[in-house]
């Protein structure tokens, strides 16, 4: 079996893999994602790791830009 790294997921597939967690929470729902996808300063990617079209983890990375400084311009590579 072939492990893959997705930039997107289904909701379906989203929410399979977050009830299988015992420690998940709002904060790795596909909603809180899009609610802060709208946020002015947030720039975020979803990375998840499957096997066999099952999602193996999900990291959910979130930058947050406070300050108009030097570095309000920089975006981390990998879709964010």
């Amino acid at each position: 079996m072939e492990n893959t790294i997705v930039n997107e997921l289904l909701y379906s597939v989203w929410i399979e893999f977050l009830q299988a967690q015992p420690h998940a929470n709002v904060y790795h729902t596909p909603e809180k994602f899009a609610t802060l996808t709208q946020a002015k300063g947030h720039s975020l990617a979803v990375w998840a790791a499957m096997v066999a079209g099952e999602v193996m983890a999900l990291f959910l990375p979130v930058v947050m830009t406070l300050v108009n400084g030097p570095m309000r311009q920089w975006k981390p590579c990998c879709g964010m």
